[in-house]
């Protein structure tokens, strides 16, 4: 028979023995990359809607290039790691934003329910500029001005 003494002690060790592991676990999975903001700014969206393209700024867009889901435009001193979420908008940005909008203006309802803002680099520094259905995003910086942004979230 074990006495409740050996007991209590057996169930200490295999608490600090869980708590050892789930902190290694999720010390582990914790990402050491640099992030940076996504942050509305009712002014950014205005410029966006004018259809007039922001200079020294090159744009992606994410879904169709004919009716995107949402538009980035990444100042040009640092740079979008490529994948497969954002595509690089050819040709003269302002000629897209304004076909774009255009677009957007005849559909009516669209153009109410998005929402624009400031891409922000770890630094504070403003790195770009956005325009989505979506107001939440994932702004990382992996490497000195690369960045990474993820699809855009609810």
């Amino acid at each position: 028979m074990t006495s409740s003494k050996s007991r209590n002690i057996n169930y200490v060790g295999f608490f600090a023995l869980l708590f050892l592991f789930v902190s290694f676990f999720i010390g582990g999975c914790a990402s050491n990359i640099p992030t940076g903001q996504w942050e509305s700014d009712l002014g950014v969206k205005n410029n966006f809607e004018t259809g007039t393209a922001v200079p020294n700024h090159t744009y992606y867009y994410w879904g169709s290039y004919n009716s995107p889901d949402a538009i980035i435009a990444i100042d040009n001193h640092y740079t979008l790691r490529e994948g497969n979420v954002w595509a690089k908008a050819e040709g003269v940005p302002d000629d897209s934003l304004k076909k774009w909008f255009s677009l957007y203006k005849t559909k009516g309802e669209r153009q109410a329910f998005y929402s624009g803002g400031v891409i922000s680099a770890p630094d504070g520094r403003q790195a770009g500029i956005w325009y989505s259905l979506c107001a939440n995003n994932i702004v990382q910086m992996p490497t000195p001005r690369e960045l990474v942004i993820f699809q855009p979230t609810e």
